[in-house]
């Protein structure tokens, strides 16, 4: 006698473009994307300022 198998309904396909309600909520950091691109601009400018302005200590340690 063959085992019966349980019955698996086949799967269906979901439209997440016909509701609204399934849309997903911005998260803060979406929100605030314009403002957080700001901040890591300056932040890398500063860097990279900082890195220019330093001196060289690489160069200061090498033997001739």
């Amino acid at each position: 006698m063959k085992p019966n198998h349980l019955r698996v309904q086949p799967p269906t396909q979901i439209n997440l473009f016909d509701s609204p309600a399934l849309l997903p909520q911005l998260t803060a950091l979406e929100i605030r994307h314009e403002e957080l691109v700001d901040l890591l601009s300056q932040l890398l400018w500063q860097v990279v300022q900082d890195v220019e302005a330093a001196p060289h200590l690489e160069d200061s340690n090498e033997q001739d």
